[in-house]
Parts: C-alpha cells; structure tokens; sequence
C-alpha cells in the first residue's frame, strides 16, 4: 500500500534522512512562527501553532482527532513532534485542502473557492448559490460525475459542501 510519506522517503532511507527531508519541507513553516528548526521536537500546542500560522491551514482538534481515528495519520510518540509528524499532518491537511481563507493557499484554491470565502468574509455565505435548495444532494451528486469541466466540478464540490455543512466533513 503506497503511504503519502513515500513523496519524502524511500524504503532504504533512514530515520535521520527521513527527518531532514521533511524539516526542509516544513522549513517555511518554522521560520515563518520564528521557530528555530534546533527546538524540534515541539510540543502539541507549538505544532497546532505552526501548522495553523505557518503553514496556514484551517483545522481544530476535533479534526486532528478525526484524521488520528481515519488512519490518515499517527499521533506523534509521547506528545513530542518532530518534523516529520508536522510534515505528514501538513500533508494529511493539504490533501483535504483544509486551507486558512486568504492564505498562502489562495493560489491554489478554484474559482469558486475562493469566491465562497468572499462571500463567507461578506457574510453571504448560505447566499453564495441562490438556487442551492433547489438540488438534491443526489443532484449535485449525479452532476458531479458527469461533469468533463474541471472548473464546472469545482462548483458542484463547492454547492456540496455547502449543501453537507459540517456533515460534509463526516
């Protein structure tokens, strides 16, 4: 079975080689929170801090939680992380692009992304489709997967997950 950890390791690699790998992965992270890469390993709270103001990512603990219950991820040995438990969080929060709005994702984001977060900063967020009630969520299911336009997938994923709310996430 293929893990998202093989993008920094390979089955010769060793644990010191691992580690440097994603240290300079998360290196950006570090040095944007002011986190000398020397004070690895970190406590929980240092590394919610750097995964949500350096890296930028849209999470709470329930979603760690959530992830650690899936096997998307480990929890990191007794409360101490080390780079490569930031890394494969980042990764894990990546995949879901569970991004901050407005961050250093923006670039990342579809059109309707990021204008739902335009919406949602205005305070129109259930405003954003206006006919949104009037599908299904079998509609946009089915819309979904006969849809060839990237972009037209986008919306329907967008109107999905607002449709879902906080179910969308279960």
């Amino acid at each position: 079975m293929a893990r998202i950890t093989s993008t920094i390791t390979s089955p010769t690699a060793d644990a010191e080689t691992i580690e440097a790998g994603a240290l300079e992965k998360i290196s950006g992270f570090l040095e944007a929170v002011g986190i000398s890469p020397a004070r690895l390993p970190v406590n929980s709270a240092d590394a919610i801090h750097i995964l949500r103001e350096g890296g930028q990512y849209n999470f709470s603990a329930a979603v760690l939680a959530e992830f650690v219950g899936k096997g998307y991820v480990g929890r990191p040995a007794g409360g101490k992380w080390f780079a490569f438990d930031i890394y494969q969080w980042a990764a894990a929060l990546e995949a879901r692009r569970r991004w901050l709005p407005f961050s250093i994702h923006a670039g990342k984001q579809s059109h309707f992304e990021r204008m739902q977060d335009l919406a949602t900063a205005a305070g129109d967020e259930d405003q954003f489709f206006d006919d949104l009630r009037n599908h299904t969520v079998e509609d946009l299911c089915i819309r979904l997967a006969q849809c060839d336009n990237p972009q037209a997938r986008w919306g329907l994923f967008v109107g999905l997950k607002q449709k879902l709310g906080q179910d969308f996430y279960k």
